[in-house]
């Protein structure tokens, strides 16, 4: 099974604006988080966009991420995610 994990912030909801450090940090802890505990559910593919500025992550070998850069618009990597 796929799951599509999107975090606003780090996922790339403010790509071609100024990332607050208050809330990229506040963001990568939820989305850590939350990525610690899909890893324990060995059928699961995570499908995951995240915005190219936001590093340190700790990724599980089922993720496969979908990386944001500034010139990409986050609603049609979206669509082409939701679509798979």
């Amino acid at each position: 099974m796929k799951l599509l994990v999107f975090e606003y912030i780090t996922g790339g909801g403010l790509v071609g604006q100024t990332l607050p450090a208050s809330l990229v940090a506040e963001g990568l802890l939820m989305l850590q988080a939350l990525l610690d505990d899909l890893k324990q559910i060995p059928a699961v593919q995570i499908l995951l966009p995240l915005d190219q500025r936001c590093t340190g992550l700790t990724l599980p070998a089922n993720v496969k991420v979908f990386p944001v850069k500034e010139s990409d618009y986050i609603g049609q990597i979206l669509t082409q995610l939701i679509t798979q």
